[in-house]
């Protein structure tokens, strides 16, 4: 930039349209040791950048709204997507605070802005809106996703702090409303707790599954483009596996649905194709449709005058009352 050009940016120009927070999340995602540069198109995908962030934290405080961390689950209870949540914080924590330790903020503001898009939105996020808007409020699945998201949502504030230092103290009053460690989340030192959480050996197990998701995903979504299906949860997803595949996957057999986000998967092992090789047809969904979780299910119930929900649902209908 230069005076006598007149191509001056001015820091008062673009707090009035973004804000202060957009040009310290600038500050922090330039590498400083090259030329620096700012353009109205690097200015334009900070906002979005910022947006993704204040968005993951607005989800992860409205699932939080009825969780006090006395109501917090054993490590036990958490389920496997839970801990693989937890370890994969604890990973990120560890980078940033080398990060921060050795000024590389392009590193901080990277690391954390990828978490919040990749791990936490497109895949642990989407996974558990299942669990959290059906199971039964008070239900050990439903408060276990809770507590990983309060301690995400702890751990991760704190880590942005010291570059979001408006945002993440409003993040930090809404997050601890029923009593706060510290007044200031610029008190507050960075979360090492999380880092009893660090299972290496589950992340390298999820890799593959992560793999295999992505690749359902695809086909899911060709088969919405193709108008064979309206969304998701009126897929069913056939999984054609070699064997080592099939080995890799039976444990999550109960969950795959889930993971999934669709209606029904059937695995089914092909001695005919290579142990690594797999398979992915996509299908409509047999059953009916439940009217409370959207999943389709073989065996449904009616509830009220013509409300119908699965087994599962009315099962949780039941447990709070709203049935009999």
């Amino acid at each position: 930039m230069s005076k006598s050009r007149g191509n001056v940016i001015s820091p008062l120009d673009t707090m009035k349209t973004g804000g202060a927070e957009l040009l310290r999340l600038w500050v922090s995602s330039i590498t400083y040791t090259e030329d620096v540069r700012l353009g109205e198109e690097i200015l334009s995908r900070l906002r979005e950048a910022y947006r993704k962030i204040r968005n993951t934290h607005r989800f992860l405080l409205g699932n939080l709204s009825d969780f006090k961390p006395g109501m917090a689950v054993s490590r036990e209870d958490l389920t496997e997507v839970d801990r693989w949540a937890l370890a994969r914080m604890a990973q990120v924590a560890e980078r940033v605070e080398e990060a921060y330790e050795r000024f590389e903020f392009h590193v901080v503001y990277h690391t954390l802005y990828n978490f919040c898009v990749v791990d936490l939105s497109s895949f642990y996020l989407d996974v558990l809106k299942d669990r959290l808007y059906t199971f039964a409020p008070n239900s050990t699945q439903r408060r276990a996703a809770q507590t990983a998201l309060f301690r995400i949502s702890d751990t991760l504030v704190r880590l942005l702090a010291p570059i979001l230092p408006f945002t993440c103290e409003e993040i930090w009053d809404n997050l601890h409303v029923h009593g706060k460690p510290f007044e200031s989340v610029h008190l507050a030192e960075f979360n090492g707790d999380v880092q009893e959480y660090r299972d290496d050996e589950l992340l390298n197990r999820w890799e593959q599954l992560q793999e295999i998701r992505a690749q359902v995903s695809k086909r899911v979504e060709e088969s919405r483009q193709q108008k064979h299906l309206g969304n998701s949860l009126e897929a069913k997803v056939g999984l054609r596996c070699g064997t080592e595949v099939l080995n890799y996957l039976e444990p999550f057999t109960e969950d795959l649905r889930y993971l999934f986000i669709v209606s029904d998967v059937e695995l089914v092992e092909d001695p005919a194709l290579d142990a690594q090789a797999l398979e992915v047809t996509v299908s409509k969904a047999g059953g009916e449709k439940c009217d409370r979780c959207w999943t389709y299910s073989p065996s449904v119930r009616t509830v009220g005058e013509s409300a119908t929900v699965c087994g599962r649902c009315y099962a949780v209908l039941e447990d709070i009352g709203q049935v009999s």
